[in-house]
């Protein structure tokens, strides 16, 4: 078995003027889930910098009694919420207690 190690400067976005950030934030839902996600887009600004393009996010962990995992829409820019079973969660379902620790990748 073969171990390639690529040049970081040649991969997109680690050149030194194209500098690469990864955050961990806290994303509360609300009492009324809406289907198709809690939509991304200045509501992160606070937290991980004005103008910065998200690359990918995860989920690292998730606080509450209702248990969800989260997966991020890049191209509707939403969080959407899904039960263990792997539907999406139900419009309208109060998900106050949940706090989901989102990785963020962005540049």
């Amino acid at each position: 078995m073969a171990l390639t190690i690529g040049n970081r400067a040649d991969g997109a976005g680690l050149a030194p003027g194209n500098p690469v950030f990864i955050d961990i934030v806290p994303i509360t839902f609300d009492v009324s889930y809406t289907t198709g996600g809690l939509a991304v887009g200045t509501l992160l600004e606070d937290e991980i910098g004005k103008g910065r393009t998200i690359l990918a996010m995860w989920q690292n962990n998730v606080v509450g009694t209702t248990k969800v995992f989260a997966r991020y829409d890049r191209t509707a820019d939403k969080i959407v919420a899904y039960d263990w079973a792997g539907s999406e969660i139900s419009n309208a379902t109060d998900l106050l207690d949940v706090v989901l620790e989102m990785v963020i990748l962005s540049k």
